[in-house]
């Protein structure tokens, strides 16, 4: 045995020096003393000089075999130890020179720590006894290695082959039979066999030992993975399997719930997945979280400047919208037909901010400069709670139209792939592309066929036919928003959120500042960090070199441990250059850094990356506002045919899974295997760095582990409460017997107190599912939040030290809360916000002008349009979460229905409605929803019909209805030739429809609508009509039916002689240059059901006032009704409000016009003139009936223009309007309104205009002039036709 430098002189020369290396005991004396020691005689040898067993060994070997021989387990001192060795080895001798020796020895060993001296005695270290054990380990493993070795050589194929062949030459030399001779050959060829398959193993054994051995870690896990697998190496033991995961969706369950362990519904499944990227879906999950991200999450969208705005949307989370989407995936919406307040208040919300004005300093298209403000015009006053759908879906048509009119203005876009799906697929289907024309070829004037203006595969704006956002578009068109599917809702609003990140400058900008914020964060971050490395490196010194990672052999690991034992304490102590200060400021100074950092994060970030990935690329997300979850995206391998395919076409298939619990959580990280790259950075983001305190699991909300801990506590103290329980009670049996009332008292009041205790523990323990009943829908789906944002104030004021900061709304709140109804009629509900909006108007009009209808009273009226609330109550249900439990989500599933149960929870807190459903068949109850729509559109045809009346709309309508019936062949011959010039002005429109290319689509739509206003003005109501279908066919780059259409109608009227016509021109050359389009030249997008938006009343440019009629009697669904009852509101008050101010400037005027009157004679004797210099108001109104005169007036900044005179209804005004010498007259052609002027500027009407100020006017004031004329000569041949030959 050995021991590293040890200085002890040998007994047998005392002479000799110390020596640093102490010498190993020979082979030949360990055999010699084993000799003597196996001889049977009793009496001990003395060892001849120069034989005896002390002459090669150290005094510090001596000193070991004598503590190992006298056995003290508290150690031996020196005179044992030198007795001892006095004893067995008679050579030494005692004295002052083997006492010096041995003194030395000992010192020796106990410094170089091969002894531990324990007060007098001394011990052999454990240090030394290790390193002695993997020294024997060593020799045996080398020893065995040798033999194995040398068993191998015999053994090898080259040894096997050379004996074959020395047998097979010995065998030749031996005269043997012919089946000897094969026999033995035969044995030789299986032994060579056996041979070269055992050196094969053994190659191959040796190749993987190699690989393993040079294997370091943390290597890529795809690469790690299929080596275990190709090595068949099994994981770490603390590599647990992966748990298994709950679904997106079940999230809206608690985490205890049995559900979770049992088989998951097939809807939550498929709402949990993400399939169909391939049509350009993102998935349901996805665009939930985008639409998160983007109210509440990363980009916090509050408008231009959160200083001086309220917020947009309420403070609501993640598991509010969760939760709300949930009521339309397990068909609550559906029920109670009506979508969740909070996803309508997200889509109203998107839509306002889409409407606002756009900015002319950024917006530098002039198309989408027009596109920004016609949507603005027609789509903004339909706009509310209850017709969001409907204008979502015009908006949405509007930017299909407008993209694909872009892309085909755009040389620069680029076809997309043309894919082969019969050649990939093996099978026959026809692809369409949607909003790009049908793959056919028409023949044009020429004979080469049209050439497609957008690429095949361009998709616009809606993207692919099947994807969601398409589906979506196609129902809302002709369903209401509650049949549409989650997914669906979800797409609709995912794009408006995203146009409002396209076209919103503010949010760039808000981008860019956080940014550099973060920027900085991240420096001082890491300047921080730098700064508190060097100060520990400073103070604590270097840290000790970490474990190898390989997978060496464990001998090797232990002599490597072994040999550096001693190394590391012969190096000199570290000596710090920092102070205690100095590295405390600094960890505090990376403490606040870096938490500065983490508030950063949750703020500033736009963009949440994934925290890392697992081996197989799954993503794992932990949202900074919203923690207590981790979301994990999980690839899924595609299926179906598309295995088949190349991995090149495989479209991602991906679903969407929850940790929300500690143990679900602590699973997790025990299943990730550190051994590779992805996952170990994510083991090191889930849990930190090590020694911190940042682990993710502190966010988990449901702490499962503490209740499991707690329940286990709970459940050992009420066993221990029973066993004193029973002791007592056993105890106060055995004092009953005695004498002494004092104990036997004392055992009642501690039998009583245990029994206290045990029973209010008992009551504390309650089921976990109890808790599930007092939960509150309307809290859970945001709809308390969206209720306390919107009645908050208009303004909030706080004040600052310096300044008093005023907050405005950014948009308007329309109150979405409402759509929950009470089951009153309070202007609460689907249909009751209706009924508010309609009865509202209804009483200014009722201020304005009594009700005088005939055929129904106003209080039946009211009633009628009152009694839709109850119905529509009765139908739906009353609330999203009191859906029937059998039908929520999915029949089969052990998880609950929803929010059935907590709905159950709340329904004391809500009123109920007792009468039974109704469904949408009139046969089996009162009401349906075709019949309260229909009662509905009454109820607005009639207000609107009364609300023309007010506005004297209706009779501008009449007297235009009575010109057109009119314009007879017994008309003048200038009305004659006008008429035959105005027809040939819409034929010259169509003819030139026909010379038009049909790949000029926007020209065509522009002669079109000028063809549309000449028919108009030629009083052609039939060809008005049926040009007006023939636009409703124009489609942007698929205008060849619309031009087939108008070329029909030509041909039906006769067809056009160019040659006929003088004022003909021939178009422009396609290669002459043209001028620049102005904003009314750029041809519109929008649809005409857009365009009737507007034309109630007095009609529009686009649409008349029979347009909005026709298309309300049409309106199917409760969303197109709202919309045009909302837009007829918000124009209807426009104008009565002005009315209101009219009548009040007229009496003011009359009042005005009496003081003058009264001071005028006094004045005039004065000065001579009027002194008069107040204005007349330039429009009034009054209740008045229309007479039949027509004559012609001068009013204020008009030519003399004709006009129908007008009778106030009310005498008081009437008797005041003669007095004054003053009239009321309406305009022709001036939709309603009314003017006073004195009757000295009346004049008779003569059929033709007056020629006194020819000169001043301008040739569009004359061209109008001369078509009013045209009108009244056409209303007054009307009413003599309707007045009969006797007047």
């Amino acid at each position: 045995m050995s021991f590293s430098g040890e200085h002890a002189e040998s007994p047998a020369s005392a002479d000799h020096s110390t020596s640093d290396v102490v010498n190993t005991p020979t082979k030949e004396a360990h055999n010699e003393n084993d000799e003597n020691k196996d001889e049977p005689s009793a009496k001990k040898r003395k060892p001849a000089p120069g034989t005896a067993s002390s002459l090669n060994r150290s005094y510090g070997q001596l000193i070991q075999e004598a503590i190992v021989a006298l056995k003290d387990r508290t150690g031996s001192s020196q005179p044992a130890i030198s007795k001892w060795i006095l004893s067995n080895y008679p050579d030494l001798q005692d004295g002052a020179h083997f006492r010096r020796n041995l003194n030395g020895a000992l010192k020796l060993g106990v410094k170089k720590e091969h002894f531990t001296k324990v007060k007098c005695s001394y011990k052999i270290s454990s240090a030394y006894k290790a390193i002695e054990s993997a020294k024997k380990k060593r020799l045996a493993a080398a020893k065995k290695k040798a033999k194995l070795k040398e068993y191998m050589e015999a053994n090898s194929l080259e040894r096997t082959l050379e004996l074959n062949a020395k047998k097979m030459n010995e065998m030749e030399k031996k005269d043997l039979d012919p089946e000897t001779r094969e026999k033995m050959k035969a044995e030789l060829l299986k032994k060579e066999e056996a041979a070269k398959r055992k050196a094969e193993f053994e190659a191959k054994a040796k190749e993987r030992a190699e690989r393993l051995r040079r294997r370091r870690f943390p290597m890529e896990d795809t690469k790690l993975h299929a080596e275990d697998k190709e090595l068949n190496v099994k994981p770490p033991a603390d590599v647990t399997a992966r748990p298994y995961l709950p679904y997106f969706w079940h999230a809206t369950v608690p985490p205890n719930h049995p559900s979770r362990l049992g088989k998951t519904s097939g809807c939550i499944l498929q709402a949990s997945k993400v399939d169909g990227l391939d049509s350009g879906s993102y998935g349901l999950v996805p665009d939930l979280l985008h639409v998160y991200h983007f109210f509440r999450g990363d980009v916090h969208f509050t408008g231009p400047n959160e200083n001086e705005y309220h917020p947009i949307v309420p403070d609501f989370t993640l598991k509010n919208l969760i939760f709300a989407v949930e009521q339309v995936l397990n068909g609550n919406a559906r029920k109670a037909k009506l979508i969740p307040p909070l996803i309508s208040h997200l889509f109203v919300t998107c839509l306002q901010v889409l409407f606002l004005p756009p900015d002319t300093s950024l917006v530098t298209d002039k198309n989408e400069l027009k596109l920004r403000r016609e949507i603005r015009e027609f789509l903004n006053p339909a706009l509310s709670p209850t017709s969001w759908a409907e204008v979502c879906s015009l908006y949405m048509d509007a930017m299909e139209r407008f993209y694909s009119t872009d892309a085909s203005r755009d040389p620069t876009v680029l076809p997309a792939l043309a894919i082969d799906t019969e050649y990939l697929l093996g099978i026959k289907e026809t692809v369409s592309i949607p909003m790009t024309p049908a793959i056919k070829t028409r023949k044009s004037n020429g004979d080469a066929p049209e050439n497609h203006v957008l690429p095949e595969g361009y998709s616009a704006y809606l993207g692919d036919g099947a994807s969601a956002l398409n589906r979506a578009h196609r129902k809302l068109a002709r369903q209401d928003p509650w049949y549409l599917t989650a997914e669906e809702l979800m797409a609709l609003l995912r794009a408006l959120t995203e146009d409002i990140l396209a076209t919103n400058a503010t949010i760039s900008d808000d981008l860019a500042s956080r940014e550099e914020e973060m920027q900085e964060l991240l420096r001082a971050k890491r300047s921080a960090d730098a700064k508190f490395r060097k100060v520990r490196l400073a103070f604590e010194g270097p840290k000790k070199p970490r474990k190898s990672t390989s997978e060496n052999d464990g001998e090797e690991n232990a002599e490597n441990e072994a040999s550096n034992n001693g190394k590391d304490k012969s190096e000199e102590p570290f000596k710090p250059t920092a102070s205690k200060k100095e590295f405390e400021t600094a960890k505090r100074a990376q403490q606040k850094a870096s938490e500065a950092y983490e508030k950063g994060i949750r703020k500033l970030v736009a963009r949440t990356e994934p925290v890392g990935y697992d081996r197989n690329f799954n993503a794992l997300y932990c949202f900074r506002n919203d923690p207590e979850v981790l979301y994990i995206e999980e690839k899924r391998p595609p299926s179906g045919i598309a295995c088949s395919l190349p991995q090149s076409f495989h479209f991602e298939r991906r679903s969407w899974h929850i940790i929300d619990s500690t143990s679900l959580f602590e699973s997790f990280v025990s299943s990730l295997d550190i051994r590779g790259k992805r996952e170990n950075e994510l083991y090191e983001e889930l849990l930190g760095p090590p020694g911190a305190q940042q682990s993710l699991r502190r966010f988990i909300a449901y702490d499962d582990v503490k209740k499991v801990k707690e329940a286990s506590s709970r459940v050992k103290e009420m066993e221990q409460l029973r066993k004193r329980l029973e002791a007592a009670r056993v105890k106060c049996s055995e004092e009953a017997g005695r004498r002494s009332g004092r104990l036997v008292g004392q055992s009642e009041h501690e039998l009583f107190q245990i029994e206290e205790e045990l029973k209010a523990l008992e009551e504390n323990d309650v089921p976990e599912e109890g808790a599930n009943d007092i939960l509150d829908y309307d809290e859970l789906t945001g709809l308390n939040t969206l209720r306390l944002f919107e009645t908050s104030g208009l303004k909030d004021h706080r004040r600052t030290r310096e300044v008093k900061i005023s907050k405005t709304r950014y948009v308007p709140v329309l109150g979405c809360a409402s759509l929950v109804g009470t089951g009153n009629i309070d202007g609460t509900g689907m249909v009751g916000m209706l009924v508010a909006q309609l009865l509202g108007l209804e009483e200014l009009c009722e201020s304005l002008r009594p009700w005088n209808e005939k055929g129904k009273t106003r209080s039946e009226w009211i009633n009628s349009l009152e009694g839709t609330v109850p119905a529509w109550n009765s139908m739906a249900s009353e609330s999203l979460a009191s859906g029937d439990d059998t039908n929520a989500m999915d029949d089969n599933s052990g998880r609950r229905d929803s929010l059935d149960s907590l709905g159950n929870g709340s329904s004391a807190k809500r009123r109920r409605t007792d009468s039974p459903r109704a469904t949408t068949s009139q046969t089996g109850n009162a009401f349906s929803i075709s019949s309260i729509i229909a009662t509905i559109k009454q109820s607005l045809l009639d207000l609107e019909e009364r609300a023309a009346t007010i506005t004297n709309a209706a009779k501008a309508a009449q007297d235009a209805e009575l010109a057109d019936d009119n314009m007879s062949v017994d008309a003048s011959d200038d009305d004659l030739a006008e008429k035959e010039k105005l027809e040939k002005i819409w034929k010259r429109f169509v003819h030139r429809i026909k010379e038009t290319p049909t790949k000029k689509y926007s020209e065509i739509r522009n002669l079109l609508v000028s063809a549309i206003g000449a028919a108009r003005q030629a009083h052609i109501p039939d060809i008005v009509a049926k040009l007006r279908s023939a636009l409703l066919l124009h489609h942007p780059n698929a205008a060849g039916e619309c031009k087939e259409a108008a070329m029909r109608v030509l041909e039906d009227c006769g067809g056009y002689d160019p040659d006929e016509d003088e004022d003909y021109e021939e178009a422009d050359d396609d290669n002459s240059p043209t001028e620049e389009l102005s904003e009314d030249d750029i041809p519109s997008v929008l649809s005409l059901e857009a365009a009737i938006l507007k034309s109630c009343l007095s009609g529009s440019d686009d649409a008349s006032r029979a347009d909005w009629i026709a298309a309300v009697k049409s309106a199917k669904t409760l969303s197109r009704v709202a919309a045009l009852t909302t837009a007829f509101c918000e124009i209807s008050q426009i104008k009565l409000l002005k009315i209101c101010d009219e009548r009040d400037a007229l009496t003011d005027a009359i009042k005005m016009w009496s003081t003058e009157e009264e001071k005028k004679p006094r004045k005039k004797a004065k000065n001579g003139m009027s002194s008069s210099t107040s204005m007349d108001p330039s429009e009034v109104w009054t209740n008045v009936h229309f007479s039949d005169d027509i004559c012609m007036a001068k009013v204020e900044n008009y030519p003399w223009w004709p006009a129908r005179k007008c009778m106030a209804t009310d005498s008081t005004i009437a008797e005041s309007l003669l007095r004054l010498d003053r009239s009321l007259v309406a305009l022709v052609g001036e939709m309603g309104g009314l003017r006073v002027v004195k009757n000295d500027m009346l004049r008779p009407f003569t059929g033709v205009p007056t020629s006194d100020d020819h000169g001043e006017m301008s040739k569009e004031v004359r061209s109008q002039l001369t078509e009013c004329v045209a009108m009244a000569r056409r209303i007054m041949r009307g009413v003599a036709k309707n007045a009969g030959p006797d007047n």
